[in-house]
């Protein structure tokens, strides 16, 4: 519709101002020149859409491709394995997530990752010429060392030096696997919640939780709309994704109900200290 078309033109606004052009990146921020390859699979899939119902000309979108990939084949990797977690979308140079440089980098996310690699998934579908240049690029990264005992690993490297942890909480870590799968890898067990899964009465529905607490394990557990959405969106759901989808859409519902209040968590920046937050339903037990 006209309203869609409109809505699809603003949407894409983000992506034209917030692009660099020497790098063919995006800022996960306006105006703050750093992003993740989670931005980066974002910004693919936004231009992947934006070709596809006619925002951009394809002379614009195979300019854009060619510099993403160009870009992609030449990242500086953290242990020579895969991708540092965040870059300096100007220089290409490793940093944290304050934009600092750091030699060496601080680690990788295996969510992250997994967000990309449903990107090019999803590039190759819609454009197979791309097919060998991706399989290029991604033969220098190690996407094996990402995935152990089924499930996915990110690295970290601080003041302890280089460890590897297991990453990805309910919702987060089957659309991950899902992802990671597509590309071969071996994450069978994070595929499915059935390991972690806990039900919890909220807003008058049985709630998905994850049974694992950050007081335990050392990550938050919020149960939120995006992971699913995103597995819905990017692969379709499974019978499995299907059910937790709907309970965590209809604890939101209810509390609409209930309070009037239009409720849709999600996450999201915010313009002061912690600048990263999670909305959730349910999350470490509240």
């Amino acid at each position: 519709t006209a309203q869609d078309k409109k809505s699809a033109t603003v949407a894409w606004r983000y992506f034209e101002n917030n692009y660099r052009p020497e790098t063919g990146l995006v800022d996960a921020v306006a105006g703050f020149p750093s992003g993740t390859l989670w931005d980066q699979g974002s910004y693919l899939l936004a231009l992947i859409a934006a070709e596809d119902i006619g925002l951009i000309e394809p002379v614009n979108f195979i300019q854009r491709v060619d510099k993403f990939l160009n870009t992609m084949s030449r990242l500086e990797l953290y242990n020579g394995q895969l991708p540092n977690k965040v870059y300096n979308t100007q220089t290409l140079r490793m940093v944290d997530y304050e934009n600092n440089l750091t030699p060496g980098g601080i680690g990788w996310s295996a969510l992250d990752v997994s967000r990309l690699l449903s990107a090019l998934r999803v590039l190759e579908l819609h454009h197979p010429a791309y097919g060998p240049r991706l399989r290029q690029t991604l033969a220098r990264w190690d996407l094996h060392a990402m995935a152990k005992d089924g499930r996915l690993y990110g690295a970290q490297h601080n003041v302890k030096g280089h460890y590897l942890t297991q990453e990805g909480r309910l919702g987060y870590e089957q659309y991950g696997a899902r992802a990671a799968a597509l590309w071969g890898l071996d994450v069978l067990d994070a595929a499915s919640a059935k390991s972690i899964l806990a039900w919890h009465d909220i807003a008058g529905t049985a709630l998905p939780i994850d049974q694992r607490r950050a007081k335990q394990f050392g990550a938050l557990t919020p149960i939120l709309s995006e992971p699913f959405l995103l597995q819905a969106l990017e692969m379709g759901l499974t019978s499995e994704g299907q059910i937790l989808a709907e309970r965590v859409y209809q604890a939101q519902e209810n509390r609409y109900q209930r309070t009037g209040i239009p409720t849709m968590v999600s996450e999201g920046h915010v313009d002061q200290a912690p600048y990263f937050l999670y909305t959730s339903v349910f999350s470490n037990g509240q």
